[in-house]
């Protein structure tokens, strides 16, 4: 009878462990989409049914800044694919370049956005600064950039 006992109480914490999946649920996004996706991830995927991120311009020049100015552009993007297109990291090359985007899956024909806010404090000349933009496309990444000249004055 212990024998049996033990055995309910194993068999049951057993079944009460995987009732505890961690899988996602069907609608939501997470970075494997992006990073493992099996579309981008094979070389046998069908390009015509993939997500294309198509920038407006992938290059923003803010001319001529005085140091300490904080400036922001908005990086406007087209999905030009077939797919839904997931971004699942912007990251910038340094500290005083802080990149902000759309979060939710954007559809095919639709529109979003990766603003990019850039803080010129004790910078001085030309400057260009990158972000580097990681979807479900193919190529994965896709590169940025802003320039601006900046001085201690007008």
């Amino acid at each position: 009878m212990k024998k049996t006992g033990l055995i309910l109480i194993c068999s049951l914490s057993l079944g009460f462990y995987a009732c505890q999946s961690n899988a996602p649920k069907s609608n939501e996004v997470t970075s494997d989409m992006v990073t493992n996706n099996p579309a981008t991830a094979s070389a046998k995927a069908d390009p015509d049914h993939l997500p294309v991120i198509k920038f407006e311009t992938d290059s923003h020049n803010f001319g001529k800044l005085i140091s300490g100015e904080i400036v922001t552009y908005s990086f406007k993007f087209t999905n030009t694919g077939k797919g839904p297109l997931v971004i699942g990291n912007a990251s910038a090359s340094c500290g005083c370049t802080v990149p902000r985007y759309s979060e939710k899956p954007v559809g095919p024909g639709e529109s979003g956005f990766i603003d990019v806010t850039f803080n010129s404090e004790n910078k001085q000349g030309p400057t260009e600064k990158t972000v580097t933009v990681e979807a479900n496309t193919v190529p994965e990444r896709t590169i940025l950039t802003i320039y601006a000249d900046i001085s201690s004055q007008r």
